[in-house]
């Protein structure tokens, strides 16, 4: 994390170093009290024509700049709680998570010493910077309309427009209600993938640590008080559940029953979803011939102890087009559109290559590549829907490193969101190309 070195100690004596606002220091009050009259007192500028706060009026790479210095010499949560509303209100959730990160690492383990310090059992300006991450203007209403990602369909994706689209807040005057299945469609297209694991990992990371904050205020040993956060907790949680609902592979099969101990097993002695589990793989996958493999012991999984998972017909499509050429992708995954696929070479030569020509290139006979480098495949099993998870996770990774124009990663990857999902969602998901089924 970028902040990792404030948790070193600055000296032995004091290892979070000296208050600097109590000390008058020069640097920090120039740079300080201009700081927070940047921070907004209303995020709806015209509730009239619903015009917000311009986040562009933050250059919050200046801000961390200067924060960032200042933090050398003192490990001071009043300026990682401004940092953090400055993070939200310039739309960034990845730098708002670390600053939760980092406000929860000092105080768990430097509770005395981090800035400002308890004088005398009063916590209280403590308190007011930790409840100021819970105002709406300057830290809720940024988050909602943060930018998440950005999708090549619908463009870029807020909190916000999900809430609108749900009827969960009312639309202002330039607002207009998009489709909330569109942003789900979104959430689990393949070509945001990476976009969404990092959001995914910033909400539950955030999420951590407000509740670690909580604690450690609540547990100290000295000046101990309850500080008001109700509000931010509350939308990091929905927000990950939002993220979740549509990427339940994100959340692993054990997260709606952690901590529950030793796993049952089911009717058929099968272990449950939600049991620990011996990764099916050890190191990255290296070859075809061991994708393939993989391939095969997650097909076992499914036909063993979920043979209704829709996952199970992806998984198996997936390994019929490895080693395929491009024209038979195209023929199963677009029938009815694949006649008219053809290369085009741009309009100043006019050369164009149509399906037929890269039917007959695509079949035409070459020399087989060979896994031999690898060694033989020792046969792989997968016994529960982690293991499963795993091993379609690293056959999409090589696939993508290595071939990255098979369709075989979109196929796993829409099989990965399928895994955790139950009957109606699967139905819904199915059938939300008909307005009217």
């Amino acid at each position: 994390m970028r902040y990792d070195a404030l948790l070193e100690p600055i000296s032995e004596d004091d290892p979070c170093g000296p208050d600097l606002s109590a000390t008058y220091d020069e640097d920090f009050e120039l740079y300080y009290f201009e700081a927070i009259e940047k921070v907004p007192t209303r995020f709806v500028v015209n509730s009239d024509t619903g015009e917000v706060f311009d986040r562009k009026s933050i250059d919050i790479k200046a801000e961390v700049k200067t924060i960032g210095k200042l933090l050398e010499r003192s490990r001071d949560l009043r300026l990682l709680s401004l940092e953090a509303q400055f993070q939200a209100l310039s739309g960034t959730m990845g730098g708002f998570s670390e600053c939760l990160q980092i406000m929860a690492a000092l105080m768990e383990k430097y509770w005395i010493e981090v800035n400002p310090k308890i004088e005398g059992g009063d916590a209280s300006e403590r308190r007011t910077q930790l409840e100021l991450l819970d105002e709406l203007s300057s830290v809720i209403m940024p988050i909602e309309h943060m930018p998440l990602f950005r999708d090549r369909r619908i463009d870029t994706v807020t909190y916000r427009d999900y809430q609108i689209a749900t009827g969960a807040k009312d639309p202002r005057a330039n607002e207009t209600p998009g489709d909330a299945g569109a942003i789900s469609v979104a959430l689990q297209s393949a070509d945001n993938a990476e976009a969404v694991d990092k959001l995914y990992a910033d909400l539950t990371g955030a999420t951590t640590a407000i509740e670690s904050i909580i604690n450690a205020c609540r547990l100290a040993d000295s000046a101990a008080f309850s500080p008001g956060m109700d509000n931010l907790k509350s939308l990091l949680t929905e927000m990950t559940k939002f993220v979740a609902d549509a990427r339940p592979d994100l959340a692993g099969d054990g997260a709606a029953e952690e901590g529950e101990g030793t796993a049952e097993e089911g009717a058929d002695g099968a272990p449950s979803g939600a049991a620990p589990s011996t990764p099916a793989l050890t190191g990255a996958i290296k070859s075809h011939t061991e994708a393939r493999a993989a391939l095969l012991a997650v097909e076992h999984y499914f036909l063993r102890f979920e043979p209704s998972a829709p996952a199970l017909i992806l998984v198996r499509q997936a390994q019929e087009l490895i080693g395929k050429p491009l024209t038979e992708a195209l023929d199963v995954l677009l029938p009815g559109m694949s006649e008219n696929a053809r290369i085009d070479f741009g309009s100043e030569s006019g050369f164009l290559m149509d399906v037929n020509r890269m039917r007959i290139l695509a079949g035409a006979q070459s020399e087989e590549s060979s896994d031999a480098p690898y060694g033989p495949i020792e046969p792989m099993e997968a016994e529960t829907r982690d293991q499963a998870s795993g091993l379609i996770s690293a056959v999409e990774s090589f696939f993508r490193q290595t071939e990255p124009s098979s369709p075989v990663p979109i196929l796993l990857f829409k099989a990965k969101t399928y895994m955790n999902r139950d009957f109606s969602a699967i139905i819904s998901d199915l059938f939300q190309h008909i307005e009217n089924p």
